[in-house]
Formats: C-alpha cells, sequence, structure tokens
C-alpha cells in the first residue's frame, strides 16, 4: 500500500490495514499532498486575513497554488504522473484532496480545470481500473 508520508494519510493507512486485507504500507512522497507554501496548516479564513485579496475571484482549489513557496499545478502533476506511471497489477493509494484529485485527472486524461473540478467526496474508495473511474462506498 502507497501511503502519502503525512499524517491524515498515515492514519486512514492504518485503517483500511485493520479492516482489509493489503500489502504493507510503503511511505510515498509522490502523492502527498501539493504544497502550500507558506499557508501550511493555515485555514482559508487565516489565509485571508494575512492576504486580503489574494484569492478572491479564484475557484478552489484554484486558490492552492497562489501561495508564496507554493507547489506549482504541474509540479505537482509531475510527481504524481511519474508514481502512477511506475505501477502495475493492483495498487492501494491513500493520498489527499488536491494530490487525488490530480492523479485521477491523470488517469483519465482530463485538462487542468476538468482535473481540480473533480469532487472529493471524504466516504468513499476510488477504484481506477481498465480506463475507468468508480466511487466504492464506504
Amino acid at each position: 500500500m502507497a501511503v502519502s508520508p503525512l499524517g491524515r494519510a498515515l492514519a486512514t493507512a492504518a485503517i483500511v490495514q485493520q479492516h482489509a486485507e493489503s500489502p504493507p504500507v510503503t511511505i510515498e512522497p509522490r502523492i502527498e499532498e501539493v504544497g502550500f507554501g507558506v499557508w501550511e496548516g493555515l485555514t482559508k479564513a487565516e489565509i485571508d486575513a494575512i492576504w486580503p485579496g489574494l484569492t478572491n475571484g479564484l475557484a478552489s482549489p484554484e486558490w492552492f497554488f497562489c501561495a508564496p513557496g507554493a507547489e506549482s499545478y504541474d509540479a505537482c502533476e509531475q510527481r504524481i504522473r511519474a508514481w502512477l506511471g511506475e505501477q502495475s497489477g493492483k495498487v492501494i493509494a491513500v493520498s489527499h484532496e488536491v494530490a487525488g484529485r490530480i492523479l485521477r485527472g491523470i488517469y483519465l486524461g482530463l485538462s487542468r480545470e476538468q482535473t481540480l473540478a473533480l469532487t472529493v467526496p471524504q466516504d468513499l474508495v476510488w477504484h481506477l481500473k481498465g480506463g475507468k473511474i468508480a466511487a466504492l462506498t464506504l
């Protein structure tokens, strides 16, 4: 099981291991969440208070890439694409909101705009197979 090194992903992987037969955890930094630069750990309200107007007019998650020192969409896509290109057979991956959107967008061959418009429900698992994606509810 490939798991982002970030805390929430590690906690989720532990739950998966308790409830499903899965391979051992392999920490995989290439599927961690997009880097938010100086915004790491801040809420949207805190960001707006410190940098008034910077995110105005930008749809979520497009504003994620505006932070000073943030990872670019292209850089995030490149690292996820490299990881995905190495995969074969059955793989369980535990990742995050934006990184998960980008992974699904790469898999489906979507544009940046289509990718960022993908939904991110918190109560399901995405099953990628045969060029299609299905939602498996928990």
